[in-house]
């Protein structure tokens, strides 16, 4: 109950209980009763329960398993009128499988059969009279349907003609928000059609109406999103004009690398899953792109993203470098995440997010299996990967006099990436414009543009590896035999301390490490703070030994990342000089992720000297800087490096130091390590410590998705167990 004074939403709406014959019709104008009608779990409540039987094997390893990373929703490619959701995980262990084994044949009142699994599923169905109904009646009663709900997904909507303008899924399990309409767009073919003559198309009337209804078709299997902004304003129906171009490209590209061969092809507008990304929507590109085939058992998957601009001669320049910009900004991003070195911890989410977002294509009739194949091994890293990235601009008017403006530019290629800035000027616009609608000559009106062709030719490889802890919980849940000894060396501490032991005073005496000791790959210490052999801190004389056994020696020169350091300090310095800037240097000091670099502050050289020449130096000399900061006599700048710099956590304890208060409780806990000066960075639950000030009583934990907060919270739980007693936690 809410009281009508308090100042609450839910206080401001007024709810009224209309019988069935008394509700509004659509009126003589073809407008509906009501502008939005809501569905909160009506379909979901509409589910039936029940038991279905799997017909794929899938025992995983324990330590690989991680449920909250499966999508529960099942494959319906031949049935768009059938929604499946798992009540678990799909993807089980092997004790798992027998608990629901067990708990299905008692449920069925049956005895469990080794060759059969079955898992608790709720489904729908729209062949449903009542369900059906219930859909078309919501529709027919408001312009837009806003519905909440697990269950019903927009391919069934889609498949009952109805448009879907918004969508919104949860990444695994959870409720999908879809905003959908069947209210015709008067407007929006108008308009579409208005831009198509603009263009002085050689195409009768009726081949431009069906040419502005085929591009209605083409946008909606992107995103309906792109229709209703269409629909609104002229400016937005060109815009709409410029995707679908540009997926037309993309569709003929995969078609011909295809040779003949089944390809599984999807669209996304990647404003829909901005939230994934953890960016705005103005800072991504628009299409996302993922073509899916099979040869001899090997699956292969293109990822094309586009940047699409569909704009005016006199607003060419500004669009060809925005369109570059947040071209390679998604495309960056892309890069890192599936092929990055070092491999990122959040690689297998970025694995499992793409293998869920597979899930929304349009699925041919007997393409099922192979969708369940290709999201099966894109999980575990099993594919081959090319990633690309197109940058299109299209310009629907010209200047008089002037050249053409067409263009193709190779903005990036390495290995497995490849991106390209393609410009079409009005009269190419015009010859691909007519070829979209004829079906035919796509390739001939590219061509034009210059001498590459990205059609020909995908360069493929494999995502990054693991990070090498989860690859060695891979290693030890098959039973490797190379982590044999990793095992005898976690059970003697086992069998030396109890956990969350703390130390005795007989254990303070600290052990020295082994002097030319080598530490593994994995543990090796970057170069960013060499420090010299020191012994763990006061955790016991098992937990001391297997820090100074994991970090032996102390850190280790890297000489490429050292030449790096002082090679990027010249060009700095050259580079400012060369400006007029009088730049001395005072400092340089390796950094995880690039190196600071010291300048001495003075009337010639000041902050924002630096910051508006920031451009020039990443054009033309190469040096990515991060931040400018202003210190007491000195500016500190940071430089990216080429590569990230793993810090080794054991480096970090054998480091660290301990915090105890009166009562003998550690509560200063180790985060990482400061990027400005290399000091350890201690989140202090008591008093100042190592340098920073309390954080008590409250800390904030806040980061984009991807970003490490649970691998952070996991480590500051180990933390506290390892430096406390557990009758203190």
């Amino acid at each position: 109950m809410v009281s009508e004074t308090s100042d609450n939403f839910i206080s401001k709406l007024r709810i009224s209980v209309t019988p069935i014959s008394s509700t509004p019709v659509e009126s003589t104008h073809g407008f509906k009763a009501f502008d939005v009608a809501f569905l909160h779990d009506v379909v979901a409540r509409a589910a039936q329960s029940e038991w279905l039987p799997v017909q794929w094997t899938n025992d995983r390893a324990n330590l690989e398993h991680a449920p909250s990373r499966w999508s529960y929703r099942s494959v319906s490619g031949e049935n768009e009128l059938k929604s499946t959701t798992f009540l678990t995980c799909p993807w089980q262990t092997a004790s798992g499988w027998a608990y629901v084994s067990a708990v299905g044949a008692v449920c069925r009142q049956t005895d469990d059969s080794p060759e059969q699994r079955f898992l608790p599923a709720r489904r729908i169905s729209l062949q449903n009279p009542a369900l059906a109904g219930m859909i078309k009646d919501a529709h027919e009663l408001a312009e837009w349907v806003a519905t909440y709900d697990e269950l019903l997904d927009k391919r069934q909507l889609q498949h009952n003609n109805i448009t879907v303008v918004r969508y919104r899924r949860g990444s695994t399990n959870g409720r999908n928000m879809i905003v959908s309409s069947t209210s015709e767009l008067r407007l929006l073919g108008v308009l579409v059609r208005r831009r198509l003559n603009e263009l002085n198309l050689q195409l009768g009337s009726d081949e431009i109406w069906s040419t502005a209804e085929k591009a209605k078709r083409d946008a909606l299997s992107i995103s309906g999103d792109i229709v209703l902004r269409a629909a609104k304003r002229g400016v937005s129906a060109g815009e709409m004009i410029g995707l679908v171009l540009s997926r037309c490209l993309l569709a003929e590209e995969f078609k011909a690398a295809a040779n003949g061969r089944q390809i599984l092809t999807a669209y996304f507008l990647l404003d829909d899953y901005a939230s994934w990304l953890s960016q705005h929507e103005s800072r991504i590109a628009d299409i996302l792109a993922l073509n899916v085939e099979e040869r001899e058992e090997a699956v292969r998957i293109v990822i094309s993203i586009v940047e699409s601009k569909y704009v005016s001669a006199d607003g060419l320049a500004k669009a060809r470098r925005d369109s570059r910009d947040q071209l390679l900004a998604t495309l960056g991003m892309f890069r890192e995440a599936l092929f990055g070195d070092p491999g990122r911890l959040d690689r297998d989410v970025w694995l499992a997010r793409l293998a869920d977002m597979l899930m929304d294509a349009e699925i041919p009739p007997g393409m099922t299996g192979l969708m369940e194949r290709a999201r099966s091994k894109l999980r575990e890293g099993d594919v081959e990967i090319s990633l690309r990235g197109y940058s299109h601009v299209y310009v629907h008017t010209s200047d008089a006099g002037s050249a053409s403006a067409s263009d193709q530019d190779l903005l990036e290629v390495t290995s497995a990436v490849q991106a390209w800035q393609e410009v079409f000027d009005r009269p190419d616009l015009r010859k691909l414009a007519e070829a979209y609608a004829k079906g035919s000559g796509i390739y001939e009106a590219r061509a034009r543009l210059g001498s590459h062709k990205p059609w020909e030719g995908h360069a493929f490889k494999k995502p990054a590896p693991r990070v090498p802890w989860l690859a060695a919980m891979g290693q030890l849940a098959s039973g490797d035999a190379g982590v044999q000894e990793a095992e005898a060396v976690e059970a003697s501490v086992e069998e030396s301390i109890q956990p969350n032991a703390a130390p005795e005073p007989s254990d303070l005496a600290q052990e020295p490490a082994k002097a030319g000791a080598k530490p593994p790959a994995s543990a090796s210490a970057p170069t960013y703070a060499p420090s010299p052999a020191v012994s763990p801190p006061n955790l016991g004389k098992a937990l001391s030994a297997l820090v100074s056994r994991k970090f032996a020696g102390g850190a280790q020169a890297d000489v490429e990342r050292d030449a790096w350091a002082q090679e990027v300090t010249k060009k700095l310095k050259a580079a400012l000089n060369s400006y007029g800037l009088q730049a001395s240097i005072l400092g340089t000091r390796l950094t995880p992720n690039g190196c600071l670099i010291k300048l001495a502050g003075s009337d010639r050289l000041r902050v924002e000297d630096i910051e508006n020449k920031r451009m020039q130096l990443l054009t033309t000399h190469a040096i990515n800087l991060v931040t400018v900061q202003p210190k007491p006599g000195e500016i500190v700048v940071t430089v990216a490096g080429a590569k990230r710099q793993v810090v080794s956590l054991w480096e970090l304890w054998s480091r660290r130091e301990l915090n105890r208060n009166a009562a003998g409780i550690n509560t200063s806990f180790l985060l990482g390590l400061q990027e400005i000066n290399g000091a350890l960075l201690y989140l202090n639950l008591g008093s100042e410590f190592g340098g920073l000030s309390s954080h008590d009583p409250h800390s904030l934990v806040a980061g984009a998705t991807g970003s490490g907060k649970s691998v952070l919270i996991q480590a500051l739980l180990l933390d506290i167990a390892a430096t406390n007693r557990k009758e203190l936690v």
